[in-house]
């Protein structure tokens, strides 16, 4: 080979891997977590199981909440096979036989949830699950009780859905006592984190028991007498 064509060789190689690298990166999911800090706003662009392996996990809740107009809300809960972590789902569903559209020109619509006071929250949705429309951005109280998920207007078709939108928490455990609202629905009841108990608040709980006991072992005792 003379040294023009090994030159030109070099050239050709060095462009396709140019090119290659180039296309991974804009074609690749962004990986990183999308933390969401009390009193914080950030853009969301989606990301994959493959991207981002920690979001794998068993689902331990999965309930459809019916909000209203024939739309069914999706409200899952998956612990993560990594850490034993909670992530909060999300997923508005078209259930109606017609199409139905949600918000006006004028504003966003507000996708909320309450309480994560306290945790930690990383936001974004699911590029590789079901659904077609996606929100753009999260907030955060100042507080960090509220964490909303911001759409641009849509219309869904019957049996269209959104993407499905997370908080990955550190959480392990929770409750159904969380309180939800989708662009002009009512609250509804929905999960919410809770802190496990310290080890200073568990003789506490544990003598509050014992009483309980005690009380109702006395009851049954004047019942049978």
């Amino acid at each position: 080979m003379n040294q023009k064509a090994g030159y030109d060789l070099g050239i050709r190689t060095a462009l396709v891997a140019f090119t290659a690298v180039g296309s991974f990166a804009l074609f690749t999911p962004i990986a990183q977590a999308v933390n969401l800090t009390s009193g914080s706003s950030v853009p969301l662009g989606g990301t994959t199981f493959a991207a981002r392996p920690e979001l794998g996990g068993i689902v331990i809740e999965d309930v459809l909440r019916s909000i209203g107009a024939g739309l069914t809300l999706q409200d899952r809960i998956v612990r993560s096979n990594i850490d034993g972590t909670l992530d909060f789902y999300w997923r508005l569903r078209n259930d109606s036989s017609s199409p139905i559209t949600i918000g006006d020109p004028s504003g966003n619509v507000s996708a909320r949830r309450a309480s994560f006071a306290g945790f930690s929250t990383d936001v974004d949705f699911r590029i590789d699950g079901l659904g077609i429309v996606p929100p753009l951005t999260a907030n955060r109280s100042a507080d960090g009780s509220t964490v909303e998920f911001l759409f641009s207007p849509f219309t869904l078709a019957a049996g269209e859905s959104t993407r499905f939108f997370f908080i990955k928490t550190n959480a392990t455990t929770y409750n159904a006592s969380g309180t939800g609202s989708f662009g002009l629905s009512s609250d509804f009841s929905t999960f919410q984190p809770v802190t496990v108990p310290t080890p200073a608040l568990l003789p506490g709980i544990i003598g509050l028991g014992i009483g309980i006991w005690r009380k109702r072992k006395s009851e049954g005792v004047e019942s049978r007498e």
